[in-house]
């Protein structure tokens, strides 16, 4: 596992992904960026299997194989916190959970469903978007 670079995740209608930091669930909420909307961006395996880690050290995991909302709960990147990151175009991304749905916002702004995500922050070297 290798640390790639710190992003924030932001929605295509505006809202940064941040960390609730009592109940740990991911919520896409309006508003500035700020420590809890910070994530360390992990290169899991290949090019694009990635895992995100929160400010307080904890990976974020799609529980249930990504039928349930995220969560930042998590000690160590196991299968249930790796993601695959796919370019949608040069600027947006989304996120899949491994064998499971893409991950997106839904209801009171659970992070769940599939919606593209824009990545704030350095590439590093996940991949070349150009290409």
């Amino acid at each position: 596992m290798e640390r790639i670079t710190t992003v924030s995740l932001l929605t295509t209608d505006g809202r940064y992904v941040r960390v609730e930091p009592n109940q740990r669930i991911l919520l896409a909420q309006s508003g500035k960026p700020d420590a809890h909307t910070n994530f360390e961006l992990f290169l899991l395996g290949g090019e694009t299997q990635v895992a995100l880690r929160s400010v307080d050290g904890a990976f974020v995991s799609a529980e249930g194989g990504g039928h349930q909302p995220l969560f930042a709960n998590r000690g160590a990147a196991g299968p249930w916190e790796t993601f695959e990151l796919i370019a949608v175009d040069n600027n947006r991304f989304v996120l899949r959970a491994i064998g499971g749905p893409f991950v997106g916002v839904e209801g009171f702004g659970q992070i769940q469903h599939p919606t593209p995500l824009v990545l704030l922050g350095e590439w590093g070297r996940v991949w070349d978007l150009n290409s």
